[in-house]
């Protein structure tokens, strides 16, 4: 296949440019029994290992951050018209579909911070949500949503069991490829820890079980502008800030 001079230099010009994406932290106080005192949860996703949609028949791709924790959230799409839409968008399609009334998104920009991936750079918008002011997010069942991944994920495999899965077109497959293995209420100090700590060779058993199938020799944790929010997160709601006087880095 022929590539032109004009093709190579506007393949070249789109890897430089930055995928404009948009996160959301949501953040839930709950009683510790340990301190008998309150602590902050964190809703996070884990990323499945394997890239099914540019992975083929004979050749796996790997997700950025295989296997990692990470916060809800994509990229921005033609027909967002602003990045919070993208935020409330890309989180309701990885909820499976949860509905977020337009009243009830009440989201703070906390920062946007530029992360590089394998071969792209991402520049992530990241917003901020307390359960007490988001009713979706304070009724949200961690459990049930679970289960619906469990079902798409059987309903996957016995497409690639007939192979139904590879002859999909690239449309199709974004529907139904997996994402996200698993969600999880997670203490931020736990979240913190997870992310940092240079001892956590493997963050569970998914991840240990698919880095031995896909023959993965190590993790890739977040990166450290994410762990900068993640310490300052925990910082200011460790020293009693809440969202009505929580120090946001944007202003």
């Amino acid at each position: 296949h022929y590539t032109s001079p004009k093709d190579a230099t506007d393949s070249q010009e789109k890897k430089k440019k930055a995928v404009r994406c948009a996160v959301v932290v949501g953040l839930k106080r709950v009683y510790d029994n340990t301190t008998q005192g309150t602590m902050w949860n964190v809703l996070m996703e884990q990323r499945q290992v394997k890239n099914w949609l540019r992975s083929s028949r004979n050749r796996t791709a790997l997700m950025a951050w295989p296997g990692e924790y990470a916060f809800p959230g994509g990229a921005m799409e033609h027909s967002d018209t602003d990045m919070e839409e993208t935020a409330k968008r890309e989180l309701q399609e990885e909820l499976l579909g949860v509905q977020i009334p337009g009243d009830d998104f009440h989201v703070h920009l906390f920062d946007v911070i530029s992360v590089k991936g394998w071969n792209r750079s991402y520049m992530v918008h990241i917003y901020v949500a307390f359960d007490y002011v988001n009713k979706w997010l304070e009724t949200l069942q961690v459990q049930h949503l679970n289960s619906n991944l469990d079902s798409r994920m059987r309903e996957f495999q016995y497409m690639l069991s007939t192979n139904e899965y590879w002859s999909l077109t690239i449309e199709q497959k974004m529907f139904v490829s997996p994402e996200v293995h698993k969600f999880e209420w997670m203490p931020l100090r736990t979240a913190l820890v997870m992310a940092t700590s240079p001892y956590i060779k493997y963050v569970n058993d998914f991840q240990f079980e698919e880095f031995q199938k896909y023959k993965v020799s190590k993790r890739e944790p977040v990166g450290e502008q994410m762990i900068e929010v993640l310490e300052t997160l925990f910082n200011e709601l460790e020293a009693g800030r809440y969202e009505e006087d929580l120090i946001f880095p944007t202003g």
